[in-house]
C-alpha cells in the first residue's frame, strides 16, 4: 500500500538486499513513520491478555503500545558481559550487551503474541548477531509467536559492524 513508484522502488532495494523476490503491491507497506508502522503492529496482532516481550532498554513506544492494545508486557534485559579477569571493565561497547538464552526463554509463555527486537538498538547501539537472531527465530518457531523487528536504523551500524 502506497505510491506505486515507491512501493516499487523500496521492493527492488530490499529484493536485492534480502536475495527474496517482495512482490511491491502485496508485501510493502507504506505509513507516515516508525510510530505509525509500529502502532500498526501492535494494533493488528496484540490483543487483551496477551503478552509481549520487549527487550530492555527500549524504544519509549513499546510499552505504551502493547498496554494500548490491551497487551501486557513482559521486560527481559540486555546483561553487560561480565569482565574478565585483569580486563578493563570501563571500556564496555554496545556489542557487549547480551541476551541470556535461559533468561530470554523463561520470558515465553502460551499468552506471548510476539516479541519486538530493536536492532540497532536504541538507545544502545547494538546490533544482534546473527546467532542472537537464530536463537529468537527458534524460540518464536518454538512457542508459536511472531517477532516484530524494529529495524529503522539499519543503515546506522559502525566499527566494522554488520546489521543482518
Amino acid at each position: 500500500m502506497g505510491h506505486p513508484r515507491l512501493v516499487n522502488a523500496l521492493s527492488e532495494l530490499y529484493s536485492r538486499l534480502t536475495g527474496l523476490k517482495i512482490e511491491p503491491m502485496t508485501d510493502v507497506l507504506i505509513t507516515s513513520g516508525a510510530y505509525q508502522a509500529l502502532y500498526c503492529a501492535f494494533a493488528a496482532y496484540v490483543n487483551p491478555g496477551d503478552e509481549v516481550i520487549i527487550i530492555e532498554p527500549y524504544f519509549d513506544c513499546y510499552e505504551p503500545m502493547t498496554r494500548l492494545a490491551g497487551g501486557t508486557p513482559v521486560f527481559v534485559p540486555l546483561r553487560p558481559k561480565q569482565p574478565t579477569a585483569g580486563g578493563d571493565s570501563q571500556s564496555l561497547s554496545s556489542a557487549d550487551w547480551r541476551l541470556d538464552p535461559q533468561e530470554l526463554e523463561s520470558k515465553f509463555s502460551p499468552k506471548t503474541k510476539f516479541i519486538i527486537v530493536n536492532t540497532p538498538n536504541n538507545p544502545l547501539g547494538k546490533v544482534y548477531s546473527r546467532e542472537e537472531l537464530e536463537l529468537i527465530g527458534r524460540l518464536c518457531h518454538k512457542y508459536d509467536c511472531l517477532v516484530v523487528m524494529d529495524e529503522v536504523y539499519e543503515w546506522l551500524a559502525y566499527g566494522g559492524v554488520t546489521h543482518t
